[in-house]
């Protein structure tokens, strides 16, 4: 189980994760304190909703209302029925402001777990790239039929050549086969990783001091390029996704 995917079951079931789940964050440690505090906001915010209504409410704002100063002009009836509204709008605002205030504590919790994964995963096609420094290296042009039969093994097709790939291989990538190439630009290498089976909705943007990595979605899964800082890895992206078919 991946964690984006253990992350959105304990957001939809917090108390309740499935065996599968509990196996994963006894191995994750990012996730297993993330849990913990997702059951640490949730524990607050059920208190704050656990607000008890006393039975005799409506009776003791009517008693209180009764010796409340007679507004001239005001009814009997009239009176009481503002009391009896005065007295459940203070109670309702106390309850939430209670509820707001864990809300807003809230937040950025449910945020989180989305800008920590972008994080782990660019820091994973990182380790990646750097595992395989030796391809950043090469400088001799793949044949197109080599191009074309690793797309092939994730099931993907090229619709024309691709000229400037001095790397081209299969490999695993967060449990998943992925099409690994490297093209090299004018102003230095980019590692292009063409991953299917490896949804990722929202584009992600991410830097450190040595690395760059783009995330992008495809028609089915992602792709990934990675580069050094500054480096027109654009020009790659649009042409790569533009030939490249599920």
């Amino acid at each position: 189980m991946k964690c984006l995917e253990f992350r959105r079951l304990a957001l939809e079931q917090p108390a309740a994760i499935p065996a599968e789940a509990q196996a994963h964050i006894r191995q994750c440690a990012s996730c297993k304190q993330f849990y913990q505090k997702l059951n640490t906001q949730e524990a607050a915010l059920a208190q704050a909703l656990a607000v008890d209504v006393p039975e005799d409410l409506v009776a003791k704002i009517m008693l209180r209302q009764s010796f409340a100063p007679e507004e001239p002009g005001a009814s009997t009836g009239k009176r009481e029925r503002q009391g009896v509204k005065r007295g459940i709008i203070s109670f309702a605002l106390a309850a939430s402001i209670g509820v707001l205030a864990v809300m807003l504590n809230w937040i950025p919790l449910t945020n989180t777990p989305v800008v920590e994964e972008h994080g782990a995963t660019a820091e994973l096609m990182i380790r990646h790239v750097e595992d395989e420094a030796g391809t950043l290296a090469k400088t001799e042009l793949v044949s197109m039929d080599t191009f074309r039969e690793t797309l092939q093994k994730v099931n993907l097709q090229a619709s024309a050549d691709y000229s400037g790939i001095t790397f081209a291989g299969n490999c695993i990538v967060d449990g998943i086969l992925a099409a690994h190439f490297v093209v090299q630009t004018p102003e230095g290498p980019v590692t292009v990783l063409l991953m299917p089976n490896h949804p990722f909705k929202e584009p992600v943007d991410y830097s450190n001091k040595r690395w760059h990595v783009a995330m992008v979605p495809m028609e089915k899964g992602s792709a990934a390029f990675i580069s050094e800082p500054g480096l027109n890895w654009q020009a790659v992206k649009e042409q790569m996704m533009a030939i490249v078919k599920v």
